[in-house]
Protein backbone atom coordinates (compact mmCIF):
# COMPACT_ATOMS: atom_id res chain seq x y z
CA UNK A 1 0.00 0.00 0.00
CA UNK A 2 2.08 3.30 -1.40
CA UNK A 3 2.20 6.46 1.15
CA UNK A 4 1.58 3.81 4.32
CA UNK A 5 4.84 2.46 6.13
CA UNK A 6 4.02 -0.66 8.40
CA UNK A 7 5.31 0.26 11.98
CA UNK A 8 8.72 -1.80 12.62
CA UNK A 9 7.53 -3.44 15.35
CA UNK A 10 4.79 -5.19 12.87
CA UNK A 11 7.26 -5.78 10.52
CA UNK A 12 9.55 -8.05 13.35
CA UNK A 13 6.32 -9.98 14.48
CA UNK A 14 5.22 -10.90 10.77
CA UNK A 15 9.09 -11.73 10.19
CA UNK A 16 9.77 -9.10 7.41
CA UNK A 17 11.45 -6.73 8.98
CA UNK A 18 15.12 -6.14 7.39
CA UNK A 19 17.89 -3.64 9.44
CA UNK A 20 19.41 -2.81 6.16
CA UNK A 21 16.36 -1.19 4.47
CA UNK A 22 15.12 0.57 8.29
CA UNK A 23 15.59 4.62 7.60
CA UNK A 24 15.19 5.37 11.67
CA UNK A 25 11.75 6.89 10.89
CA UNK A 26 9.67 5.50 13.91
CA UNK A 27 5.93 5.69 13.45
CA UNK A 28 4.23 6.82 16.80
CA UNK A 29 2.60 3.68 18.81
CA UNK A 30 0.12 4.19 21.01
CA UNK A 31 2.56 2.67 23.98
CA UNK A 32 0.28 -0.44 25.17
CA UNK A 33 -1.96 2.49 26.77
CA UNK A 34 -5.63 1.88 27.28
CA UNK A 35 -7.90 3.04 23.34
CA UNK A 36 -8.48 6.84 23.39
CA UNK A 37 -12.19 7.83 23.13
CA UNK A 38 -14.00 7.47 19.92
CA UNK A 39 -13.06 9.99 17.31
CA UNK A 40 -17.15 9.49 15.68
CA UNK A 41 -20.57 9.52 17.84
CA UNK A 42 -20.68 5.60 18.26
CA UNK A 43 -23.55 3.91 19.69
CA UNK A 44 -23.41 1.43 23.27
CA UNK A 45 -22.37 -1.16 21.06
CA UNK A 46 -19.90 0.09 19.00
CA UNK A 47 -18.11 1.52 21.70
CA UNK A 48 -18.13 -1.84 22.60
CA UNK A 49 -16.18 -2.66 19.66
CA UNK A 50 -14.26 0.25 20.23
CA UNK A 51 -12.39 0.00 23.33
CA UNK A 52 -12.51 -4.22 23.40
CA UNK A 53 -10.76 -4.72 19.96
CA UNK A 54 -9.25 -1.63 19.81
CA UNK A 55 -6.99 -2.30 23.61
CA UNK A 56 -6.06 -5.50 22.02
CA UNK A 57 -4.37 -3.88 18.76
CA UNK A 58 -2.85 -1.40 20.41
CA UNK A 59 -1.58 -4.29 23.10
CA UNK A 60 -0.30 -6.37 20.17
CA UNK A 61 1.18 -3.07 18.60
CA UNK A 62 -0.82 -3.41 15.77
CA UNK A 63 -2.65 -0.30 15.86
CA UNK A 64 -0.55 3.47 15.68
CA UNK A 65 -2.13 7.07 15.79
CA UNK A 66 -2.58 7.01 12.31
CA UNK A 67 -4.80 3.92 12.26
CA UNK A 68 -7.25 5.48 14.65
CA UNK A 69 -9.84 7.04 11.92
CA UNK A 70 -9.63 3.35 9.86
CA UNK A 71 -10.55 1.58 13.10
CA UNK A 72 -13.44 4.52 13.96
CA UNK A 73 -14.60 3.82 10.45
CA UNK A 74 -14.87 -0.11 11.33
CA UNK A 75 -16.56 0.66 14.28
CA UNK A 76 -19.37 2.88 12.59
CA UNK A 77 -20.03 0.36 9.86
CA UNK A 78 -20.44 -2.30 13.02
CA UNK A 79 -23.17 0.42 13.99
CA UNK A 80 -24.60 1.18 10.64
CA UNK A 81 -24.80 -3.14 9.98
CA UNK A 82 -26.73 -3.74 13.58
CA UNK A 83 -29.01 -0.77 12.28
CA UNK A 84 -29.68 -2.69 9.36
CA UNK A 85 -29.93 -6.24 10.55
CA UNK A 86 -32.20 -4.69 13.39
CA UNK A 87 -34.62 -3.20 10.35
CA UNK A 88 -34.78 -6.30 8.17
CA UNK A 89 -35.43 -8.53 11.41
CA UNK A 90 -38.28 -6.32 11.96
CA UNK A 91 -39.77 -6.22 8.31
CA UNK A 92 -38.26 -9.07 6.46
CA UNK A 93 -36.11 -8.94 3.39
CA UNK A 94 -38.70 -8.87 1.02
CA UNK A 95 -41.20 -6.03 0.04
CA UNK A 96 -43.76 -5.80 -2.70
CA UNK A 97 -43.07 -3.18 -5.46
CA UNK A 98 -45.61 -1.03 -6.25
CA UNK A 99 -45.33 -0.79 -10.06
CA UNK A 100 -45.36 -4.97 -10.44
CA UNK A 101 -46.72 -6.18 -7.34
CA UNK A 102 -44.14 -9.18 -7.27
CA UNK A 103 -41.99 -9.41 -3.98
CA UNK A 104 -38.02 -7.64 -4.02
CA UNK A 105 -35.53 -7.46 -1.73
CA UNK A 106 -35.64 -4.32 0.58
CA UNK A 107 -32.60 -1.69 0.06
CA UNK A 108 -31.23 -2.55 3.65
CA UNK A 109 -30.18 -5.94 2.39
CA UNK A 110 -27.89 -4.19 -0.48
CA UNK A 111 -27.04 -1.97 2.01
CA UNK A 112 -26.12 -4.99 4.80
CA UNK A 113 -24.20 -6.17 2.40
CA UNK A 114 -22.06 -3.73 1.10
CA UNK A 115 -21.17 -2.29 5.05
CA UNK A 116 -20.41 -6.18 5.49
CA UNK A 117 -17.68 -5.90 2.13
CA UNK A 118 -15.98 -2.82 4.08
CA UNK A 119 -16.03 -4.32 7.37
CA UNK A 120 -14.14 -7.25 6.27
CA UNK A 121 -11.34 -5.20 4.18
CA UNK A 122 -10.77 -3.58 7.06
CA UNK A 123 -10.46 -6.38 9.21
CA UNK A 124 -8.15 -8.17 7.15
CA UNK A 125 -5.74 -4.94 7.82
CA UNK A 126 -5.98 -5.08 11.61
CA UNK A 127 -5.96 -8.96 11.82
CA UNK A 128 -9.70 -9.79 12.96
CA UNK A 129 -10.48 -12.49 10.72
CA UNK A 130 -9.17 -15.79 11.33
CA UNK A 131 -7.19 -16.05 8.34
CA UNK A 132 -5.88 -12.30 8.50
CA UNK A 133 -4.37 -13.27 12.07
CA UNK A 134 -2.95 -16.79 11.17
CA UNK A 135 -0.85 -14.35 8.56
CA UNK A 136 0.93 -12.70 11.85
CA UNK A 137 2.88 -14.85 13.61
CA UNK A 138 2.12 -15.50 17.34
CA UNK A 139 4.07 -12.66 19.86
CA UNK A 140 5.94 -13.60 22.39
CA UNK A 141 4.62 -12.39 25.90
CA UNK A 142 7.51 -10.95 28.15
CA UNK A 143 6.40 -13.19 31.33
CA UNK A 144 8.49 -13.09 34.51
CA UNK A 145 6.68 -16.19 35.58
CA UNK A 146 8.00 -19.19 37.72
CA UNK A 147 10.90 -21.74 36.31
CA UNK A 148 8.27 -23.71 35.09
CA UNK A 149 6.20 -21.88 33.11
CA UNK A 150 9.73 -20.60 31.23
CA UNK A 151 10.47 -24.12 30.57
CA UNK A 152 6.94 -24.72 29.16
CA UNK A 153 7.99 -21.83 26.87
CA UNK A 154 11.30 -22.50 25.43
Amino acid sequence: MRGRRTPTEVKKTQGTYQACRDNGVKIDTLDKMPAPSPILKLSKDAEGIWYGYGNQLIINGLMTFLDLVVFGRYCQFYDDCLIFQRDLNEKGLFQKSEKTGFEKARPQVKMLAATQTAMLKIEDRFGLSPNSRAKIPAQKKDNDGDDFDKALNE
